[in-house]
């Protein structure tokens, strides 16, 4: 007599245990383990590409051009007097340091703005913080990474100058020579370390 077969599976269909039958994952059935492993193999080398551009493959930020005319910068300090920062006194060269409060990179920078500021007493050194409206918040910054700095601290809470100077991210750091024009501009730690460079009575 000859043997009836197993219904629901066709001689042509290989046995699977699981009843699985081509898909992606599993939809509509239980994945496989190979699938599994793929589907695990793939999603840990995504993490890792975008990990790598997260952590190493910055976007070029766009800023002023040097040799354009700086944008006038006049703000209150911590203690609300109101000071005009660019075009600067006596035509003297201006950096300027738009930071945030909470920024651990400013806040790492700030002891070597701090060198910078006494190596270079005919500079005047701003920090301009980007949308900071407590007075009291800036004076602590100030206090805490600031102290016995030559470098004036002035609150940008509307970002009216912010804007004006594209800041994207902070730190970004500029230059605004003595005939009121960009001679440097720069983002992040790098930009504070390129300032060496770039100020009066550098030496490349």
């Amino acid at each position: 007599m000859a043997r009836q077969r197993s219904e629901g599976r066709s001689p042509t269909q290989p046995h699977d245990p699981l009843g699985a039958t081509p898909g992606f994952l599993g939809i509509g059935r239980r994945p496989t383990r190979r699938e599994w492993r793929r589907t695990i193999i793939g999603a840990v080398l995504l993490l890792g590409v975008l990990a790598f551009f997260i952590f190493f493959v910055h976007p070029s930020a766009h800023l002023l051009d040097t040799g354009t005319a700086a944008p006038a910068v006049s703000l209150p300090d911590a203690e609300g007097r109101v000071q005009a920062a660019v075009p600067a006194p006596g035509q003297a060269s201006v950096v300027l340091v738009f930071i945030e409060t909470g920024c651990m990179t400013c806040q790492e920078k700030s002891s070597a703005l701090c060198d910078l500021a006494a190596a270079h007493r005919d500079v005047q050194f701003v920090a301009v913080d980007s949308g900071e409206k407590s007075s009291a918040e800036a004076q602590r910054y100030a206090r805490h990474n600031l102290a016995g700095c030559a470098v004036t601290v002035l609150l940008d809470a509307d970002l009216a100058v912010t804007r004006g100077y594209l800041v994207a991210a902070v730190p970004t750091t500029y230059v605004v020579d003595s005939s009121g024009k960009i001679s440097y501009s720069g983002v992040g730690a790098a930009g504070i370390d390129g300032l060496a460079l770039h100020l009066p009575g550098a030496h490349a």
